[in-house]
C-alpha cells in the first residue's frame, strides 16, 4: 500500500468496504514491511497501532498520495478514509 510519512506517523488511504479495514477496526495493531529494491535481502519492518481513522470521502488525501507517487487513476472516492498509523519504537 502507498503511504505518506508525516509528523512521525504513516498515513494511508483505504476504503471502509475492504476486509483489511474491518480487521483493523477489530484489532488496531498493524505490521508492514518494505523491501530495499537495491538489495532483496534488506527490508524495514514497521509495527504499531492505528491511532485514528479520518474521513476522506472528498478524496483530497488520496489525490495527494497519487501526486506523491506520480500515479493517477479514478478511485472509489466516497468510501475513502485515511488510516493514521502510529509506529512503535523498540529499543
Amino acid at each position: 500500500m502507498w503511504f505518506i510519512y508525516e509528523d512521525g506517523r504513516l498515513l494511508m488511504s483505504h476504503t471502509r468496504s475492504r476486509q483489511k479495514f474491518t480487521n483493523l477496526n477489530a484489532d488496531p495493531r498493524f505490521a508492514l514491511s518494505m523491501h530495499d529494491p537495491e538489495s532483496p535481502d534488506r527490508y524495514l519492518e514497521v509495527r504499531g497501532v492505528v491511532e485514528r481513522v479520518e474521513d476522506d470521502s472528498d478524496g483530497v488525501f488520496m489525490r495527494r498520495v497519487q501526486e506523491h507517487y506520480d500515479q493517477h487513476f479514478e478511485a472509489d472516492w466516497s468510501d475513502r478514509v485515511i488510516l493514521v498509523l502510529q509506529p512503535e519504537v523498540y529499543r
